[in-house]
């Protein structure tokens, strides 16, 4: 009988097991039991959502690179189109019927970015074990990882270097790419860092001074309500594909997968690694580590780091297994909360490589693109909004074609700006994310969540969807996705809060939970949502002075009847919004979309 499956990429190996408590669980994993032979990548994909599709459905599905016509690129499953003004991406983003900015490309003569990790075998929490052989080297799935990183913006002339506190996991469904096999998350601490704008920082700290106490309060009693609005808002608006889309040139997406297949895999592998940045990068990342035992956090990020399917990543039930010295596609998105507030997505080459002497693992990424999307609060803006390119590892040129498709450039419906709008009229609880995490999520409360947390992820449901970035947009309509979601946030407060404090969950941060959320499969989700080592190895700054420094001389019932006005206020002025919405484009509104509404406006809130 065949209890435990194993499958390389591309070609699926199935391995027997006389172990029956070995036999993966879930509807992702299960379904591939009913396959013995080998498959192709397309074939491969298409099995983890469902396991029998009509040949016209798989056509419809996937789509040769020579099919794509001259006004189309292919993003790895089909033909898109491309076409975007040489002004920039128009990017949509909030309540204005006109672009929140324009995004245009940036040619460099050098990587927009530049990282490399450190994972020490015999240093790893938890008890985690990485292993290495002659030609790979293996991770855990869902076990808490560590490593030392150094990090370099060319882009911006940044550089960094501290802690990164990693969670791996197979890649089942991915908003940036229809390839992906292998993920992990991250939250990085910098100790050590050139500086940086810190006007969002300086702007929420304004905000707070001048806030009175009884708005905290409105801010604590509406959160939940506020989520929801915000997943209706990002659904409506398809936050998602856009900030996905305005990333992107998948032009030079297709130029990195050729390369990494050139020469085996070895196309200026030896040239990367004899390099003086190399070098200089691994320095750094091996000295963050030691200098994190003396040194506060200074900021921090949050990271998800995407593998592309390639014939020597093996994608086990429990273990993810890189080739050594071998490029392959790496896509990285990266969000700053605070002092400065950046959307980021990268893609290159990533290559990893072992010292027998240290003991270590280094991954190095060089990546030849890099988009720059910040907040569009405070104005003006402090970091123009770009896509900046430079040639793959030195070698490829940058297309002169921008490679990006038009799938999302057209404005938001009225639904969603009106959405946006009732967000941006609910004070964001500042608070929140600086609680006790063990206190405001129990692991009780997870396990309240857990059917939604694993329905909503009923891949089989979007088996239409993955191929573009509309999949995060998709998700978020499911009733269980949205509720697992916003019903967790509090179970995130380790990985969302920023040591420059403070956030709160906003539009980044909700794409963030929701991403970390949607590309894991139904039992690493369960798993991954108690994960709380986001916050080890590093000093966490001292609490900042009391955010709420004006008063109002008031009792607790004033205080309790000035928040239901608030509230009758806020639903008053929401059925505005509402009704002046055209009847046609309600009745396109996705149902999910109008039942949040429809509970804002109810008074169970």
């Amino acid at each position: 009988m065949l209890t435990r499956t194993t499958f390389l990429i591309p070609l699926a190996i199935w391995a027997q097991s006389e172990t029956a408590s070995t036999k993966p669980k879930g509807n992702d994993q299960e379904r591939f039991a009913e396959f013995e032979a080998p498959i192709t990548v397309n074939t491969f994909r298409s099995l983890l959502f469902g396991s029998t599709i009509d040949p016209k459905q798989h056509k419809e599905l996937g789509t040769s690179r020579s099919a794509c016509r001259e006004n189309e690129v292919w993003n790895g499953k089909v033909c898109l189109e491309i076409g975007i003004s040489s002004e920039g991406y128009p990017f949509y983003y909030g309540s204005s019927s006109e672009p929140a900015y324009l995004i245009p490309r940036e040619v460099m003569d050098e990587p927009p970015v530049e990282n490399l990790w450190v994972y020490y075998l015999d240093k790893q929490p938890n008890g985690s074990v990485i292993t290495v052989n002659e030609s790979h080297v293996t991770f855990p799935n869902y076990k808490p990882l560590q490593a030392g990183y150094a990090h370099s913006m060319h882009s911006l002339g940044e550089w960094e270097s501290g802690v990164s506190n990693i969670l791996p996991w197979a890649n089942l469904v991915s908003v940036v790419s229809p390839l992906t096999v292998a993920a992990l998350g991250e939250k990085l601490h910098a100790v050590k860092a050139s500086p940086s704008d810190i006007s969002h920082k300086e702007a929420v700290d304004k905000l707070l001074e001048d806030r009175f106490r009884v708005t905290n309060s409105i801010a604590a009693a509406t959160k939940h309500a506020r989520d929801m609005a915000i997943g209706a808002a990002v659904t409506g608006g398809s936050l998602g594909g856009r900030l996905t889309d305005a990333s992107i040139d998948l032009i030079q997406l297709n130029q990195i997968r050729d390369h990494v297949m050139a020469d085996d895999g070895k196309r200026e592998v030896d040239v990367k690694k004899a390099s003086k940045s190399y070098a200089n990068h691994k320095a750094s990342a091996m000295q963050a580590l030691q200098d994190a035992a003396n040194n506060t956090s200074i900021k921090s990020k949050n990271r998800c780091f995407h593998w592309e399917v390639h014939p020597k990543l093996y994608v086990h039930n429990e273990t993810l297994s890189f080739p050594l010295d071998t490029n392959l596609v790496g896509i990285q998105g990266e969000v700053s909360f605070s002092p400065n507030r950046i959307f980021t997505v990268t893609t290159g080459t990533v290559v990893a490589s072992y010292d027998p002497e240290a003991r270590a693992v280094f991954f190095y990424y060089v990546a030849s693109s890099q988009s720059i999307l910040p907040d569009k609060w405070p104005t003006p803006l402090p970091v123009a909004p770009k896509l900046f390119l430079g040639p793959v590892d030195g070698v490829v040129p940058v297309s002169r074609t921008d490679g990006r498709t038009t799938t999302h450039t057209e404005q938001t419906s009225m639904v969603a700006r009106g959405l946006y709008t009732t967000v941006e009229s609910m004070p964001l609880d500042y608070e929140r994310f600086y609680l006790d995490p063990a206190t405001e999520c129990p692991a009780s409360k997870i396990d309240v969540y857990a059917d939604d947390i694993y329905n909503g992820l009923d891949h089989d449901a979007h088996e239409a969807d993955w191929i573009s970035s509309d999949v995060f947009d998709k998700f978020l309509t499911s009733t269980s996705a949205l509720t697992a979601i916003g019903g967790t946030v509090d179970c995130a407060i380790t990985y969302l809060r920023a040591t420059a404090r403070p956030n709160g969950f906003d539009f980044f941060e909700y794409a963030v939970w929701g991403h970390f959320y949607m590309e894991q499969s139904q039992e690493s989700a369960l798993q991954s949502f108690k994960v709380r080592h986001w916050d080890n190895g590093v000093i966490l700054p001292a609490p900042s002075k009391k955010t709420t420094v004006r008063a109002l001389q008031q009792s607790a019932e004033e205080e309790k009847r000035q928040i239901a006005q608030w509230k009758d206020q806020f639903r008053a002025d929401f059925k505005k919004r509402i009704a002046v919405i055209p009847a046609d484009e309600w009745h396109a509104t996705d149902s999910k979309v109008k039942a949040s509404i429809e509970k804002l406006l109810s008074d169970g809130w």
